[in-house]
């Protein structure tokens, strides 16, 4: 079933110039943002091996997704922007990845929050985490992102333009019973039940947060250590998965208010920019965690150092070779 035609493409933004020019700045900044960050937070995983713990291939993970993301939805979006140039594929791809992203986001926060339960439950049964555990969760919730994302385009509900005509998702106006049950399906098992299951084990993570503090006093040194670094990555998690949530929810709220209560929807504007601020969940993560554990600010500064020091050693070299030449010639000469 399809809705729209290549007119649909041909028709003006309804939404003033001066504002779609902020809204493509604002693209352009986020998408330099998302490209930065989850580069720097990426070459640190590769760098340092050490850090392939379950929680971090988890980040991972979350960051390769925003990544690859950012690099295929953004460019889509400013383009756009300016003129509607890839068409109906154009929207269909650009619907697909930001929805695709957008699930993997949920269900990988979803199986960080029970791998941080497991773990803040069991603080001394660490090693009993295998990674090959952890690569499955993460193929599960790749899997059951792409089923939701492809069923659209095979024929469940379909994509369409959105907002101000910029960008394209799954269809939330039409109420056939095609869309309509995808709608309610979805807004089920990729929104509601994570959502909550997502809350619930955040709230009982707080708690246990808590009550570590006494199982610190009667521990040795090393075993006090493995606990504070597994609270303090519990904690920073918790930071970003409330930073998700936080991105997400506007979307989520227009979208069930256009979905299910008023077909017309909200104006092209307001649409719009829900939109644009859940995109921003690709770059909260990485600049989240950067900031927020000690470890890895700590490395991505010993990496910065370190690439300055050796463009620094190499300037000096060349320095030193030219001033060797320059001796060598002066001393050619007065011989």
């Amino acid at each position: 079933m399809l809705n729209f035609t290549e007119y649909d493409f041909m028709i003006n933004s309804p939404v003033k110039c001066a504002n779609l020019r902020i809204i493509g700045a604002l693209s352009t900044l986020l998408f330099a943002l998302c490209l930065v960050f989850n580069s720097i937070l990426l070459w640190v995983f590769l760098k340092y091996k050490n850090l392939r713990s379950p929680i971090n291939v988890f980040i991972t993970a979350l960051t390769i997704s925003n990544l690859v993301g950012s690099i295929l939805e953004f460019p889509f979006i400013i383009a756009i922007l300016f003129l509607w140039v890839f068409r109906y594929i154009g929207c269909v791809f650009s619907g697909f990845v930001m929805y695709f992203v957008g699930c993997l986001s949920i269900y990988l926060m979803m199986a960080i929050s029970f791998e941080r339960y497991h773990i803040i439950k069991n603080p001394f049964g660490v090693s009993k985490v295998k990674i090959q555990t952890t690569y499955l969760s993460i193929l599960i919730c790749v899997l059951l992102a792409l089923l939701w994302s492809v069923l659209p385009m095979m024929g469940w509900s379909y994509y369409s333009l959105e907002g101000a005509l910029t960008s394209c998702s799954v269809e939330w106006k039409d109420r056939s019973l095609n869309v309509v049950s995808y709608n309610v399906t979805v807004f089920l098992l990729v929104y509601f039940i994570p959502l909550l299951a997502i809350i619930r084990v955040n709230f009982k993570l707080i708690f246990m947060i808590r009550g570590l503090q006494q199982i610190l006093k009667k521990k040795n040194t090393i075993e006090s250590r493995r606990i504070i670094i597994e609270r303090n990555s519990t904690v920073v998690m918790i930071l970003i998965i409330i930073g998700f949530i936080i991105s997400w929810t506007p979307y989520a709220i227009t979208s069930m208010y256009t979905a299910f209560i008023n077909p017309s929807g909200v104006s092209p504007l307001v649409a719009t920019l829900p939109s644009l601020f859940a995109k921003s969940s690709m770059l909260w993560p990485s600049v989240l965690y950067i900031f927020s554990s000690p470890n890895i600010k700590r490395l991505v500064l010993k990496l910065f150092m370190t690439k300055r020091k050796k463009r620094i050693n190499s300037c000096n070299k060349n320095i030193y070779r030219k001033a060797n030449l320059r001796h060598l010639k002066m001393r050619h000469l007065m011989i």
